[in-house]
């Protein structure tokens, strides 16, 4: 029978090396279940990265703007230090038309789903946007896609620079959304609270 990616059992072991390397008492009350703790998030991230789906609707609407899903929570983790980076995704589309002038269009829940599935891994967010924005793509069958990522990196305010809590902005688009005036009116609705 394969190893189950990803192998806890080395995850365990691991986590509990780094612990004793950083000088701690890996059998103190606190720390005791750390290493089984840590190797079940892996889990959790392994499993969201492994999420497939391909489930569209045919749709026969008048509605001629661009389907967008703000706030999207965005958790990951900085694959330079393994230290979180958290923030929101904001992803909109416009559907694609079908040649009996139906619309394709994806189920909203699975913009959020693709955001989590890019997110549960050692990432930098610069290569997230385009994951994020490239399936959605493939999704639709469309290129018109914009995906706006803000995140708070703890990698720059726990460590290095300790820069507080500043945030890091992405922004990635193909098709219509290179027009200005649609990444405005797309901007202006990310900041309307």
């Amino acid at each position: 029978m394969a190893q189950r990616i990803p192998n806890l059992n080395k995850i365990r072991k691991a986590t509990k090396l780094l612990l004793e390397a950083i000088g701690e008492d890996v059998n103190r009350e606190g720390l005791k279940e750390t290493p089984e703790r840590v190797a079940r998030m892996w889990q959790e991230f392994f499993d969201m990265r492994e999420y497939n789906f391909k489930e569209f609707a045919e749709v026969d609407t008048l509605h001629n703007g661009f389907v967008m899903v703000r706030n999207i929570p965005v958790n990951s983790l900085c694959e330079h230090h393994l230290v979180p980076f958290i923030g929101t995704a904001n992803v909109a589309y416009f559907p694609k038309v079908l040649e009996n002038g139906y619309k394709s269009i994806i189920g909203i829940s699975k913009i959020a789903r693709v955001v989590y599935k890019h997110s549960y891994r050692p990432q930098v967010q610069e290569r997230l946007t385009l994951q994020i924005l490239n399936e959605i793509r493939e999704l639709i069958g469309t290129d018109d896609v914009i995906v706006h990522i803000d995140a708070q990196h703890l990698c720059m305010s726990m460590r290095g620079a300790r820069a507080g809590i500043s945030t890091t902005t992405t922004l990635d688009f193909d098709g219509v959304f290179k027009d200005v005036d649609l990444r405005r009116e797309f901007l202006m609705l990310v900041n309307k609270n």
